[in-house]
């Protein structure tokens, strides 16, 4: 009978506990994204380098639209447009893992690490400020590719896929750079946060289809997960659904093994913390 009794008790102690964490994770993106929107230091970086890629790739290259097999029939603007809003979400997750290493520096991440019980709910903080501050980005880039003519045959229902893509390589980013920023606690680390993940996007079809690169590119593209997802939007931005399985498998298992990097980064901030 004792053994029946205590296991409803246990049960409001974890919901409390559930509760808590993301009562502490919203309040850490919350803070974090107020920062950020009334910070121009902050909230301009991640909004103009990919306006800068997107304005610099569409115009300098578009003649690629003119090469025999480049079959895009949204036209290049629109081929690029995705590049560009993929790798903006992906950088405003390490400028979400940046704002992390800052926090060691001014000591806020050593009081989190101390007031909050559930410590994975502080990644869970930073990931939802990548989540926030990714969408700013990818409107402003799709405004502004309608605004010089972007060809878009996507639905609604394929923009909003679309949308969940970046939103899900922000996450990404943010897990990637809160897992530097665990172990290095410096904001010096940022060129470690990002020398990674600009080869990943840049080892992917940026400028031209996978058929249309040179033998070694067109293999390591092959490989590299980022391909997969950035072909599915491209696809649903002219109103396809093209290699939506690969994507949707490349994107939860890179989810889960940077989820786990991040967590294992805690360990050791928190070892940090107690020595």
């Amino acid at each position: 009978m004792s053994a029946v009794t205590a296991r409803p008790a246990a049960m409001p102690r974890e919901g409390g506990a559930r509760a808590a964490g993301t009562r502490a994770a919203l309040g850490i993106a919350g803070r974090n994204l107020r920062t950020a929107f009334t910070t121009p230091s902050l909230l301009l970086p991640p909004i103009v380098a990919p306006l800068v890629f997107f304005t610099a790739f569409s115009g300098g290259l578009s003649v690629l639209a003119h090469v025999p097999g480049f079959a895009y029939r949204n036209g290049y603007l629109s081929f690029e447009f995705v590049f560009a809003a993929l790798q903006g979400a992906v950088f405003a997750g390490i400028f979400s893992g940046l704002t992390l290493a800052r926090d060691f520096e001014s000591g806020v991440a050593r009081r989190l690490l101390v007031g909050v019980r559930h410590h994975r709910a502080i990644v869970g903080g930073y990931v939802l400020t990548a989540l926030g501050r990714a969408p700013v980005v990818t409107v402003a880039l799709f405004l502004i590719g309608l605004a010089a003519g972007m060809n878009v045959s996507a639905d609604p229902l394929q923009l909003l896929l679309l949308f969940a893509i970046s939103e899900c390589l922000a996450a990404m980013g943010a897990l990637w750079a809160c897992g530097i920023a665990l172990r290095l606690r410096t904001v010096q680390a940022a060129p470690l946060m990002q020398i990674f993940a600009f080869l990943t996007v840049y080892l992917s079809p940026v400028f031209a289809p996978v058929a249309l690169l040179s033998p070694w590119l067109r293999a390591v593209a092959r490989l590299n997960p980022f391909t997969a997802l950035l072909e599915s939007g491209r696809g649903l931005m002219q109103g396809d659904f093209v290699r939506l399985g690969a994507t949707a498998a490349a994107t939860a298992g890179l989810l889960l093994l940077l989820y786990l990097w991040a967590v294992l980064g805690l360990r050791r901030a928190r070892a940090a913390g107690a020595s």
